[in-house]
């Protein structure tokens, strides 16, 4: 094969700065959902999708020494999504205890008052 002939290889961007900030693979964010698991088997939370009716499991106990990803073992959830608030990614308070099922079917979606089936608040006027 001579040197003409050979192919180019694409070269990897670096990921800007702004980017890598919001990126949920980095020390910081593994450090937090450490300690939130932690905080959240000492205190047996429950799925906080339960509260909305919306946890899979009809809120059974979240399985906190079982191996990730398995569908009723532990995940940290942000209440707020990260794609909607990708400020309020690293803060504790948008952490929750959840099943990983439960997690990675409502995806990005939020929730709120307005998503509770059967919930109507009557108008004031």
């Amino acid at each position: 094969m001579a040197r003409g002939d050979q192919v180019a290889k694409a070269r990897r961007k670096k990921p800007s700065p702004v980017n890598r900030v919001y990126n949920v693979d980095h020390r910081a964010w593994r450090l937090l959902k450490a300690k939130h698991k932690h905080y959240s088997k000492v205190h047996n939370a429950p799925c906080w999708l339960h509260e909305y009716g919306l946890c899979l499991y009809h809120g059974a106990p979240i399985d906190y020494a079982g191996p990730p990803q398995a569908p009723m073992s532990y995940e940290c959830d942000h209440r707020k999504p990260r794609s909607t608030h990708p400020h309020l990614m690293m803060v504790w308070a948008n952490c929750a205890a959840s099943h990983s099922r439960c997690n990675r079917a409502r995806q990005s979606k939020p929730v709120g008052v307005e998503q509770v089936p059967g919930l109507w608040i009557k108008p004031s006027f």
